[in-house]
Order: C-alpha cells, then sequence, then structure tokens
C-alpha cells in the first residue's frame, strides 16, 4: 500500500473532501438561506413530530403552543421537524431566539408549554429541561 504524504492540509481537504463553495443559481442562496434559518426575524419553535414525538405526546404540545401564540398574538414561527434523535427525551422542543442560540428542551409535554414559553419569551432559560 502507497503512503500519502500531505504537506498543505488545506489542499488535500479541498481535493478530498471538497470544500470549495458550491455555487448556486441566482436567488438559491437566499432561499437556503431561509431554510437554514441563518437569519431570524422572529422567534422559531421547532416541533419534534418523529414517531416517539408523537407517541410521547407531541401533537398535544404542537397544539398548545399554536394556541399559546394566537392567543398572545405573537409574532413567532412554528415549524414541525423530524426526529431529534433522543427518542427518550420526547417530546422535544426547540426554541431559537434572532440573535440566539437554538436550545432544545426535552419532555415538553402539553402541561409544560406554556411554562417554558412563557419563562423564554422573558429571558429565562429553564435548566431542568434543557
Amino acid at each position: 500500500m502507497e503512503e500519502i504524504i500531505v504537506n498543505d492540509i488545506d489542499t488535500f481537504l479541498m481535493e478530498v473532501v471538497q470544500l470549495d463553495k458550491i455555487e448556486y443559481p441566482l436567488g438559491m442562496e437566499g432561499k437556503l438561506e431561509y431554510l437554514r434559518r441563518d437569519k431570524l426575524t422572529c422567534p422559531l419553535i421547532l416541533v419534534s413530530m418523529g414517531t416517539a414525538s408523537i407517541v410521547a405526546g407531541a401533537r398535544s404540545s404542537l397544539a398548545m403552543i399554536t394556541n399559546y401564540i394566537q392567543e398572545r398574538n405573537l409574532n413567532a414561527e412554528i415549524a414541525e421537524t423530524g426526529c431529534f434523535g433522543i427518542c427518550q427525551a420526547e417530546p422535544i422542543i426547540g426554541i431559537q431566539l434572532p440573535g440566539r442560540s437554538r436550545l432544545l428542551f426535552s419532555n415538553i409535554t402539553e402541561d409544560k408549554v406554556v411554562s417554558l414559553l412563557d419563562d423564554v419569551f422573558h429571558n429565562r432559560i429553564p435548566s431542568e429541561s434543557i
């Protein structure tokens, strides 16, 4: 087997891993930024809706979140996601405020939604669920 000697790791990575920036058609980069939620203009609430989440009560949690946002006339985006991969912690709710990192909260059943959202929207992070 031939030994590979790498003198310039950056060049090696660019060739092997192909880290070159992909050129997208005009307007596509903006769409991708939106889908990645690179720049938020309002709070984003993600509700895991995988099978384990649904069994654990995510549909009820989603309904409670929707009611909370509507009743308080808040400008927030709610999105359903697939599985976060932590089945024992379902239902998982992800919340990201503009300019802040996204946080995931575990075991957020219907009865915990109002308390969680009250805390987050008043700049308190409930550490017992994070």
